[in-house]
């Protein structure tokens, strides 16, 4: 009987559990909630390779639509048939905190059960320090999901899935280095005139300033007059910047998550820099042989105030990186 259920979202989290399958006992449940069947595709891409006992795939409302109401009743009966089908659940691992759906599945098999957080980025280093301070608090459900019962979790305690050391977690907490069973080849070229920026949509969302994330670009590549800068852009960037980022630019956009295609290169570049994507981190996981380098953002230039406090616990644990292969610049 099944003892491990597993819950994912994101290309990004399949990846990193496809990279550590000692994680995955053979007699684990799988379920992803996509809004997409593309998505699906994505990370059954890197998660067929495990030995799954059972992979349930469950579609979640992606607009405000009637169909798309019945698929938020539809997840509801399943999970409802799912505690009724897997009662000697142990382990739950999760890839999102800030995910209703994961959350709402967590709350069901929570009691008398390990809860695992599963690493996607760093999310799970604000997660960790916002409950070393005592902030447990978790996402408002919308009121539909109210009414159909959808439950939270109390996350009294749970333990972390990570690559990197977590330097500030709760007394009730605990953390666990992934043990890296994939990395890098090491027959790779180094292409020293090449620097790779990796895109992050923080105009989109109101971090920044259209005009600063672009100059900041300028300004990083007249710091290297001499190496050729390739712009890598998020999939949720806004196409306006690109295309003004592509009049000064080359850019490159990867099938692959960025991570996949690092490790099947041939020729990687010298340096790979961005503001504070998870990208940086998981390059010094996956023992990156190119130089990591991290961008300070000032506060100055964070347009919403209470995510100040957010984005300066990050470049925090940047500057506590001990190595020679990363840095953060102003």
């Amino acid at each position: 009987m099944s003892k491990s259920l597993f819950i994912l979202s994101t290309p990004s989290q399949a990846f990193f559990v496809s990279l550590a399958a000692n994680l995955v006992p053979k007699d684990s449940i799988l379920i992803l909630t996509v809004k997409k069947q593309e998505e699906e595709k994505e990370m059954l891409k890197y998660l067929s390779q495990l030995t799954w006992q059972k992979i349930h795939i469950w579609y979640i409302p992606s607009g405000n639509s009637n169909s798309e109401y019945l698929k938020a009743i539809s997840f509801k009966i399943k999970l409802i048939q799912l505690k009724l089908r897997y009662r000697k659940i142990q382990n739950v691992f999760f890839g999102s905190y800030l995910n209703l759906y994961h959350l709402s599945i967590v709350a069901e098999f929570e009691k008398s059960n390990n809860l695992c957080l599963l690493y996607d980025g760093l999310q799970i280093i604000s997660v960790a320090k916002a409950r070393n301070a005592g902030n447990f608090e978790l996402i408002n459900y919308p009121l539909l999901h109210r009414l159909l019962g959808f439950k939270k979790p109390t996350l009294e305690s749970i333990k972390y899935i990570t690559p990197v050391p977590l330097y500030e977690i709760g007394e009730m907490d605990s953390y666990v280095v992934m043990k890296r069973e994939s990395e890098l080849k090491k027959s790779k070229e180094i292409n020293d005139q090449l620097i790779y920026f990796i895109g992050q949509p923080l105009p989109n969302i109101g971090i920044t300033s259209k005009e600063f994330y672009i100059k900041s670009i300028n300004q990083l590549s007249k710091m290297f007059p001499e190496k050729k800068l390739i712009y890598i852009p998020h999939p949720r960037e806004d196409s306006e910047i690109i295309e003004i980022i592509g009049d000064q630019f080359e850019v490159i956009k990867f099938k692959d998550i960025f991570e996949k295609e690092y490790i099947m290169a041939k020729v990687i570049p010298g340096k790979v820099c961005s503001f504070y994507s998870s990208v940086l981190l998981n390059l010094l996981y996956l023992n990156s042989e190119s130089e990591v380098i991290a961008i300070n953002i000032p506060e100055s230039e964070i347009k919403y105030k209470q995510l100040r406090g957010h984005i300066n616990v990050i470049y925090k644990y940047f500057n506590n990186i001990k190595s020679d292969k990363f840095s953060v610049i102003k």
